[in-house]
């Protein structure tokens, strides 16, 4: 009879690499909407970073055409700023997360019907939300990372794991539920795939960079909403959330 060691067969720890946005011509561009998108009341949104400039500037994260999203770090104190249409916004939150050479994670959710918004910054509470019980026009004819829609307020930052779902909504104040995205010491956990770890469903948005893998493929959505076009020229980053 022989007897099996559990550990050799032990899980190994999630690795990924990350990307560099320069802040001068980079950013992703999807020249229509995505596929099969629809508007809706609720949505997650995560992504971890680490800013290398643009201190006491607006820039934006992740922008639709008409501007009305948007997760971006503002020039006020270069405190996060976010807002989902007239369904949801933010004042800037407390954290200032200037250019510090530190990982941030960032992650916004909420379900407007139900009047639920929360928005935490490396898994601690960081805005003061407020919203209106209505849907957000998600269907536009074009979508960007990196930068405004018209491809300006671009980031200079290093980025990884892109999470946008506006198909579902989950409670973050539920530690669980936060470290679905970020364990607990502060780094990314395995989100599948296609992304569909957190809550079963694949979202509209998952940006993702295997450790070692070509950095262009990171504009290869593993979501549902379609891929993304490189402007500019992304390169990896020197460091990951995960090291």
């Amino acid at each position: 009879m022989s007897i099996i060691n559990p550990y050799r067969y032990a899980a190994a720890d999630f690795t990924c690499d990350a990307v560099s946005f320069d802040g001068s011509n980079d950013y992703l561009i999807r020249s229509s909407d995505w596929t099969s998108n629809a508007n809706s009341k609720v949505g997650i949104m995560s992504v971890f970073i680490q800013f290398q400039g643009g201190d006491g500037a607006f820039v934006n994260m992740a922008s639709i055409t008409d501007g009305d999203l948007g997760m971006a770090k503002g020039a006020s104190g270069n405190k996060l700023y976010m807002k989902v249409g007239s369904t949801i916004s933010a004042a800037n939150g407390s954290t200032d997360i200037a250019d510090d050479d530190t990982w941030h994670h960032i992650i916004f959710a909420w379900d407007a019907a139900a009047d639920t918004r929360h928005g935490y910054v490396d898994g601690s509470s960081d805005f003061s939300l407020s919203g209106s019980d209505v849907d957000f026009d998600w269907t536009q004819a074009a979508h960007t990372i990196g930068a405004s829609a018209n491809g300006s307020s671009k980031i200079f930052a290093d980025v990884a794991e892109f999470y946008i779902n506006n198909e579902e909504y989950l409670d973050i104040s539920d530690a669980a539920n936060l470290q679905k995205f970020r364990d607990t010491d502060g780094k990314p956990v395995d989100l599948g795939a296609d992304g569909s770890e957190p809550t079963g469903s694949s979202p509209r948005v998952y940006l993702h960079l295997d450790d070692g893998e070509t950095v262009a493929n990171f504009a290869v959505n593993a979501g549902t909403g379609g891929d993304y076009s490189i402007t500019g020229a992304l390169a990896t980053a020197s460091t990951s959330p995960t090291d």
